[in-house]
């Protein structure tokens, strides 16, 4: 992610989470889809909350930090 554009860097992490939110939906949890679509692109903060996490584990991966917070917000 360091080596990203901020362009890139906001299309890789939208499409982490669009992609968990198919999951969810493919799985037949869609409340659990909805969930991660309000909290990431509705008024449900995820983007300041992913920054913030990236920022401070900026030696983990990506993926790994995007879930956790997904799992936290929309868990089962």
């Amino acid at each position: 992610m360091t080596n990203m554009s901020d362009r890139e860097s906001f299309a890789y992490i939208a499409g982490s989470v669009e992609m968990a939110a198919f999951m969810a939906s493919a799985d037949g949890q869609s409340a659990r889809a909805q969930c991660i679509i309000d909290w990431y692109f509705g008024d449900g903060n995820g983007v300041n909350q992913i920054d913030e996490a990236l920022s401070h584990f900026n030696d983990r991966g990506a993926q790994p930090v995007i879930f956790l917070l997904i799992e936290r917000q929309c868990g089962e």
